[in-house]
């Protein structure tokens, strides 16, 4: 993470948090906790300011909050772009191979 974190730019840091103000509210409620939540808004104003004043206010912390954010909620922090979040049918087909892994794990440890 820190060698992500040395190797941005000032314009790339912008773009990044601009996008954590973009990110779907579905995605934030079913990713982040209450206090993740509200970092990423305190980035995301950061975000709005700069877009409009043509200047990023951040430290460190802010930095390695963003990068955290940006892992959880699928966001690439070098071009800070948002994945869209998964369809119905992709969640319906992530559920069934979970329930599946979850049975074949049960049946290995039947015999114990």
């Amino acid at each position: 993470m820190n060698a992500t974190m040395n190797c941005m730019t000032e314009a790339q840091w912008g773009r990044l948090f601009v996008a954590l103000g973009q990110v779907p509210a579905i995605d934030v409620a079913m990713n982040l906790d209450r206090r993740e939540t509200r970092a990423l808004h305190e980035l995301a104003m950061k975000g709005a300011d700069a877009a409009q004043r043509r200047f990023l206010h951040y430290g460190d912390g802010d930095k390695l909050d963003a990068l955290d954010l940006a892992q959880k909620l699928g966001i690439d922090p070098q071009t800070a772009e948002i994945k869209p979040a998964l369809t119905d049918e992709e969640l319906a087909r992530d559920a069934a191979q979970d329930r599946f892994d979850r049975y074949l794990d049960d049946l290995a440890h039947a015999g114990e």
